[in-house]
């Protein structure tokens, strides 16, 4: 996991312990609906965050320099009408 990667779910945790004292006050109080409604949001906001920090990570070094001009863009198949000057 890159440095983007880790700072993302660094914030996405810090956001998420703003969640603990509605829990832990829902929980003292017995309001049971809210403190079921907030933990799992606590803990589907926790995977879904770590989940997107994993899914795209950033390239490492060794494939920027192995695969760098290695994907091109496809020569056109046919001429721009612009540039040959055909209709």
């Amino acid at each position: 996991m890159g440095l983007e990667s880790r700072l993302q779910v660094i914030v996405a945790a810090g956001t998420n312990l703003t969640l603990l004292p509605a829990i832990f006050y829902a929980y003292r109080r017995k309001q049971s609906f809210i403190f079921i409604i907030t933990l799992m949001s606590l803990i589907t906001s926790i995977a879904y965050h770590t989940v997107d920090a994993w899914e795209n990570p950033p390239p490492s070094t060794f494939e920027v320099l192995v695969f760098q001009n290695r994907f091109t863009v496809p020569p056109l198949v046919f001429d721009d009408p612009n540039t040959s000057g055909s209709c």
